[in-house]
């Protein structure tokens, strides 16, 4: 059973059959967050979308804040489970790109939590504690791991989590506007449309 204790067994919110109050709050949150941003989202209207009252996100996160954070731990969660199923089986890059495909598949199967983290980014500072910083520390983690078990690519620690963390975000932040453009140059250009559009790929020089 979850402990209250450790947000990180909690439940996550993509389940529908789990029609508990937190649960439901968890999954409002997340799509109000996703569709526009945690400032504009308030507690009541949160607490409409999951169909409860808006005092038990105080009683059940006790403010906003809580509830943000909640998302932030299930949205967590879901990664590291997904990035920890992938098989350690290949030369360091062969699983790492596994890992980088895993995470996309990830962000195409759940639409709302790629919009949310992509969201995210962009709104990312002040003084409270980002997803962005949170995303680096669990990379940080992985990666740890990963060298514990000699399945990283032969850089500095600070490289391959930097490397890594661009990689997975900055495709989510380029792609969308790479679509955008491949479909307005077909719709211009002579040709364009019977061509594939040209794929992104991120490229991280180590320092010299």
């Amino acid at each position: 059973r979850p402990s209250p204790e450790d947000p990180m067994n909690t439940p996550l919110p993509f389940d529908q059959d789990d029609l508990s109050s937190p649960a439901r709050l968890r999954l409002a949150a997340l799509e109000l967050y996703a569709e526009r941003g945690v400032e504009m989202a308030s507690v009541r209207e949160i607490a409409q979308r999951a169909g409860v009252a808006p005092g038990l996100v105080r009683h059940h996160f006790g403010s906003k804040a809580g509830l943000t954070r909640a998302v932030d731990d299930d949205v967590l969660r879901l990664i590291a489970t997904t990035l920890d199923e992938v098989p350690l089986v290949g030369t360091p890059q062969e699983v790492s790109a596994a890992r980088d495909a895993a995470f996309a598949d990830l962000l195409a199967d759940h639409p709302v939590v790629g919009a949310y983290v992509r969201r995210s980014l962009l709104e990312a500072g002040g003084e409270t504690e980002s997803l962005l910083e949170r995303l680096v520390d669990l990379t940080t983690e992985q990666t740890e791991r990963l060298r514990r078990s000699g399945f990283a690519p032969r850089r500095s620690m600070p490289t391959s989590v930097f490397g890594t963390v661009i990689r997975q975000m900055g495709h989510l932040m380029v792609d969308p506007s790479a679509d955008r453009i491949w479909r307005r140059i077909a719709e211009t250009q002579e040709g364009a449309a019977e061509q594939a559009s040209p794929r992104v790929r991120l490229v991280v020089d180590p320092p010299r």
